[in-house]
């Protein structure tokens, strides 16, 4: 049953149209499973080996979950997967949960961003040092990254951060949408096109026709029109991403637009749109 409702979440994430409701649902659902077989508590039931669902989040919902039923901290939870994971999966799940939870510790390892395993934890480990206002131990070019977030929801051009996004890309390609969706959603909205022409050049047509729909662009809309008219690989992608540029509103009630308001305001809030109930907002 755990492994059940565990896939069962991990599909509402894998849709664009899933309320946050439905979430909150499946959660409370898993809450009291979890209440009623003292065993799931145990990380060693969790599949969080296994790679079906990413074992940063998993690890997460176990902590966050486990906080919930019994009176422990989330740092002396952490403690308990040390058993279950290896070590640098420990550090990522560490520096995530910093990241989303202002209470939680660093990693006693130090503070250096630079030293994370990975390109994801790496920044994770910015986003939690961040959140502490600790933006001056970051090392470069994530400082700038910090310094562009800001200077966009100023109201600054999108032009000096056009130079930086190539040196982000040389360090962290393979999770660029981490970086780059921060940086979209901070730019005011007629900035927001010159941000997504430039990820054409980096990404393929379906990352891009994503990012246009993310941008919250009406100008986006002929051609997502256009695009999910002629069909092809792309249409079902472009026909999902125009039905959410015109019935989206701001209130994040639907997972896919939670997940986008929880990057362009990420330091301000506890938890993260795949935490328990979608994040303590």
């Amino acid at each position: 049953m755990l492994e059940t409702l565990l896939e069962q979440r991990q599909a509402l994430f894998n849709s664009h149209q899933a309320p946050l409701s439905l979430l909150r649902q499946l959660d409370r659902r898993l809450l009291l499973w979890c209440e009623h077989h003292p065993d799931t508590r145990q990380p060693a039931i969790w599949p969080l080996t296994d790679g079906a669902i990413d074992s940063g989040r998993l690890a997460l919902l176990w902590l966050e979950t486990n906080a919930r039923l019994q009176p422990a901290t989330l740092d002396t939870l952490l403690a308990e997967l040390k058993d279950s994971l290896d070590q640098d999966t420990v550090t990522a799940v560490h520096w995530q949960l910093a990241a989303c939870h202002s209470g939680v510790s660093l990693p006693a390892e130090g503070m250096v961003a630079e030293a994370a395993p990975t390109p994801e934890t790496d920044l994770w480990s910015v986003m939690a040092l961040a959140r502490r206002g600790l933006e001056a131990d970051c090392p470069s070019p994530w400082r700038e990254w910090l310094a562009a977030l800001e200077a966009l929801r100023a109201g600054e051009s999108v032009a000096g951060t056009r130079e930086l996004m190539p040196r982000l890309w040389l360090v962290a390609q393979t999770v660029w949408p981490m970086w780059f969706y921060p940086l979209l959603l901070a730019a005011q909205e007629e900035q927001r096109p010159a941000l997504v022409n430039w990820l054409t050049g980096h990404v393929d047509g379906a990352d891009v026709i994503e990012a246009m729909g993310a941008s919250g662009c009406a100008q986006f809309e002929p051609w997502l029109q256009e695009l999910a008219e002629q069909g092809g690989p792309d249409a079902e992608v472009a026909a999902t991403e125009l039905e959410g540029l015109q019935t989206e509103g701001d209130d994040p009630t639907g997972l896919r637009l939670r997940q986008r308001h929880w990057w362009a305001n990420w330091a301000g809030l506890e938890g993260a749109p795949w935490s328990l109930f979608g994040g303590h907002w």
